[in-house]
């Protein structure tokens, strides 16, 4: 099946395009739930998606909203932060935890956060 799956396909057939249709009507579905209302299996529905399709699925991303106050936290942080290079700031008294890590424009690191 996957020698089938792997060349270009030159032809649209109605199967092809009742497929699309599918997929352009319920973007947001999951492989999963897709696959349960067809025919086909959950692995080879998601080769006919990103190979035929050329429809790729994403990772969901969260994006925390900045709390009231929170802009002078930032700044003082920032502050302390470039203390650094003064000697100043005492390194030895960062704390870290195992929470996500993000930057302020809400970009969360794959890494180091899963749903």
């Amino acid at each position: 099946m996957s020698h089938i799956l792997s060349r270009n396909a030159t032809v649209s057939t109605t199967e092809n395009v009742l497929k699309r249709e599918v997929l352009a009507r319920s973007p947001r579905k999951s492989i999963k739930r897709a696959a349960q209302k067809s025919p086909l299996n959950k692995k080879v529905l998601g080769k006919i998606i990103t190979i035929e399709l050329k429809v790729f699925p994403y990772k969901f991303q969260e994006h925390h909203p900045l709390k009231k106050g929170g802009n002078g936290t930032m700044t003082r942080v920032c502050n302390e932060v470039g203390r650094i290079d003064n000697n100043t700031f005492h390194v030895m008294k960062v704390w870290f935890n195992d929470e996500a890590h993000f930057t302020l424009d809400g970009y969360v690191h794959k890494q180091n956060w899963r749903i």
